[in-house]
């Protein structure tokens, strides 16, 4: 075997190498929130600063036969979250962009579902494009509801809001939630679909690290 086969051989094998690596990254964020997120056990409002991203990639809600008019959506969601109490949504597809004026959002943590971000003005994309401006009935990811009904039937906690109309309440709520040891941004969801499949609805948001 001469110089230029065992060349060509390392070459062969590096690339296969290189495929194998990312189809093992695209498996294992497929896979990553197949599981439910648990509640932070302590959450500084520091954390919540910055820019966060949700991917859709040719995604369809896996529960679209409950919420007529669900299509299947591609681009990329992004929020800029600012210590003044501010933040600006984006939506870039390659044939839509959308792009937020400063809203308003507050973190919320005295409640019985664990912490969660109120996000005045916020549009609603997992539904996909005709549904972005509603109506939609959003309620809380099927984990932290159960979780809520659990406590409430223990301890009788007086019925707190849940459910939100979509966009007549003028507002969405996101959760902080650990996600296999990362903070994680989870959205709402328009129907639970399976109470036992306790699995992330949705694309959620993932913070990018900035330098």
């Amino acid at each position: 075997m001469n110089k230029r086969h065992v060349i060509i051989m390392i070459c062969a094998f590096l690339c296969l190498m290189l495929i194998s690596l990312s189809c093992s990254a695209s498996w294992l964020q497929k896979y990553k929130y197949r599981g439910p997120c648990q509640i932070p056990q302590s959450l500084e409002i520091g954390n919540i600063f910055g820019t966060w991203k949700a991917v859709y990639a040719d995604y369809i809600n896996p529960h679209v036969d409950f919420v007529p008019g669900t299509e299947r959506i591609d681009g990329t969601e992004q929020l800029v979250i600012n210590e003044n109490g501010t933040y600006i949504q984006s939506f870039i597809s390659d044939d839509f962009v959308y792009v937020s004026h400063e809203n308003k959002w507050e973190l919320v943590t005295n409640v019985s579902e664990g912490p969660k971000l109120i996000m005045y003005g916020f549009r609603y994309f997992p539904h996909g494009l005709k549904l972005a401006d509603g109506p939609l009935e959003l309620s809380p990811q099927t984990v932290d509801l159960i979780r809520y009904q659990e406590m409430r039937n223990k301890t009788g906690i007086k019925t707190e809001k849940l459910i939100v109309s979509y966009p007549e309440d003028g507002f969405v709520f996101l959760y902080p939630r650990n996600c296999f040891g990362d903070l994680t941004l989870l959205p709402m969801v328009a129907d639970q679909g399976d109470p036992d499949a306790l699995a992330v609805h949705n694309p959620p948001f993932e913070k990018i690290d900035e330098e």
